[in-house]
């Protein structure tokens, strides 16, 4: 008769070589993949919106690993020096104002991520922050904000990161156009001309898609840890 083995399965000694709070959210990932799962979690609150699968991606890696800066997105660009930081500060609060994304924090229900898009969000611009310190820093998602500007005054060097959730490069592009309107707007003392906004930084797709997509997005952050 065979007796049972006391060495641990590959998955067991992985998920014992997570911390708790990642193996807690691998665990739960796992049960959610069983056929008996039923119908992925929703909410009808009306201050929350559902999330796209992307985002739902880089919701769970961050809950994995919450300290990573790997979802970071930095873009710079050159102001005429020196700067007029309130002039500066006032473009960032304009922009922030000027779009949701920039406004948006995401927090759990059920234990699946919602996106909330809140009134005011406070961006206040750093000054002289080392770049590696300014960049490697991580976002908190569920407080935010997820957007932060630095600047040299000295070399009208300005340094903006965003955490991928709410941004991608075609934003980033805009989000350095507009900025840099605004600001050379503020400077002149004239209203700057923006462009309309054509579609909002991260559209909301995740109401269009199954519960078959939401499982594969989550056995892929599975996978991605636990092998």
């Amino acid at each position: 008769m065979n007796t049972p083995s006391d060495d641990p399965s590959p998955l067991a000694r992985r998920l014992q070589a997570l911390s708790p709070a990642r193996r807690a959210v691998v665990e739960r990932l796992l049960r959610e993949r069983q056929p008996e799962g039923g119908v992925a979690s929703h909410t009808t609150r009306a201050d929350l919106a559902t999330v796209s699968f992307g985002q739902q991606r880089l919701w769970f890696m961050a809950q994995l690993d919450p300290a990573s800066s790997v979802y970071n997105t930095v873009s710079n660009f050159s102001l005429p020096a020196p700067v007029d930081l309130a002039a500066l500060q006032g473009a960032v609060d304009a922009l922030v104002a000027r779009h949701e994304s920039l406004r948006t924090t995401f927090e759990a229900v059920d234990g699946q991520p919602f996106q909330r898009v809140n009134v005011h969000a406070a961006v206040v611009v750093e000054v002289g922050v080392p770049t590696t310190e300014f960049v490697r820093r991580p976002f908190d998602l569920e407080h935010g904000p997820l957007v932060r500007v630095c600047v040299v005054v000295d070399t009208g060097q300005v340094l903006a990161c965003v955490h991928h959730i709410v941004t991608d490069g075609w934003s980033m592009g805009i989000f350095l156009q507009e900025l840099s309107a605004l600001y050379a707007g503020r400077v002149r003392g004239i209203h700057a001309k923006l462009y309309i906004s054509v579609r909002p930084h991260r559209t909301f797709e995740g109401r269009r898609c199954g519960i078959e997509r939401r499982h594969r997005v989550q056995q892929r952050v599975v996978r991605s840890v636990v092998g």
